[in-house]
């Protein structure tokens, strides 16, 4: 396997996969204690980002099978309506906010499968659930949110100017800028857990 963007976006992937992977056990060894920091929401947020994240190790993996690329990529789609539900139900948003976020949630998830793919489609309804957490959210937490904003706006920009200076979609094998997203999910993921075993998104651990 040549040491190009594809073999370093699977090491990449794979190192945030395996710290999502200890921050869903931290999450189920909180609420299993009843220290009242971890909803059941939030343990589910932090399985279904390991399930996304496992499901992007094999999309970079295979990315040359059109069939399973396809399959992973929609099943991600999928995924993120449940990360926005997970999420949003911790922390207790607006019943406004709640459906337009589901709304845009779906309705991108929609256009990615009848699409057959397009990063913007994931990326989207990501960045809108993390504005709206981010705002009603304080301290750590929205230090996290905002972080994932952050990430999410710079791999955008970074794909956006790629493509515009390659004159098209560059190939899998150049596309470092995913490694640096990783990374700075990393970086996000961790600040949103600390900051919920803070105690900043209280429960009484009956949903």
């Amino acid at each position: 396997m040549a040491l190009d963007a594809t073999t370093t976006n699977i090491f990449s992937n794979g190192v945030h996969a395996t710290f999502l992977l200890l921050y869903f056990i931290g999450a189920v060894t909180h609420y299993i204690r009843k220290d009242h920091t971890f909803s059941l929401y939030m343990v589910c947020f932090f399985f279904s980002l390991f399930i996304a994240k496992l499901l992007g190790v094999y999309v970079h993996y295979y990315y040359l099978d059109k069939v399973k690329l396809e399959f992973a990529g929609d099943a991600i789609s999928l995924i993120v309506i449940l990360l926005n539900y997970f999420i949003i139900e911790s922390i207790k948003l607006p019943n406004i906010i709640k459906i337009f976020t589901m709304f845009i949630s779906v309705t991108f998830s929609f256009l990615y499968i009848i699409h057959n793919g397009g990063f913007i489609y994931v990326a989207s309804p990501l960045l809108i659930g993390s504005l709206f957490v981010a705002y009603y959210s304080k301290s750590m937490l929205r230090l996290g949110f905002i972080m994932v904003i952050f990430s999410n706006i710079i791999w955008i920009v970074a794909r956006f100017i790629e493509n515009h200076i390659a004159g098209h979609e560059i190939a899998p094998a150049y596309r470092y800028d995913n490694d640096v997203y990783h990374l700075l999910l990393i970086i996000s993921t961790f600040i949103v857990y600390k900051a919920v075993a803070k105690g900043e998104c209280k429960t009484d651990n009956t949903n």
